[in-house]
């Protein structure tokens, strides 16, 4: 039953991590939308000096809400392989602890059904033969 909170306490953070890599992502995405529909919605000024100017301030406003982007992009990327390397290493644990498990399991089965079954034919003997049994195993 412990195993089954285990399980579900890790597919819930690995549900949390997804969430929150794909709301920053969302959230970037938004806000370089966001900001390249603000920059072609300013206001047009009528004198051509200062239209030119506005022109150059919106190109620099674009270039840098592209690299802030991009920027924004390279460092989700980089998260998006720190939380692989996360959950493979999980997963590399818990496989390794099944196996080490399972291993475990069949030893004591394979116990249980040689040793054990010779065991309880040889408490069903006399007494007297217990007794040579032991000396022979003791010997």
């Amino acid at each position: 039953m412990l195993g089954f909170f285990e399980k579900n306490k890790i597919n819930n953070f690995f549900y949390l991590k997804i969430f929150s890599l794909l709301f920053l992502i969302g959230a970037s995405l938004y806000g370089n939308y966001y900001f390249s529909n603000k920059i072609k919605q300013t206001p047009k000024i009528f004198s051509e000096a200062k239209e030119n100017k506005k022109n150059e301030e919106n190109h620099f406003s674009i270039d840098e809400v592209l690299n802030q982007g991009k920027k924004t992009i390279k460092d989700l990327k980089q998260k998006g392989q720190e939380f692989g390397g996360q959950v493979l290493s999980v997963m590399e644990e818990k496989a390794t602890q099944i196996a080490t498990q399972s291993a475990k399991t069949v030893s004591d089965f394979v116990f249980d059904s040689t040793v054990g079954n010779l065991l309880r034919q040889i408490e069903k003997l006399p007494r007297e033969q217990r007794e040579k049994i032991k000396e022979e195993i003791c010997r």
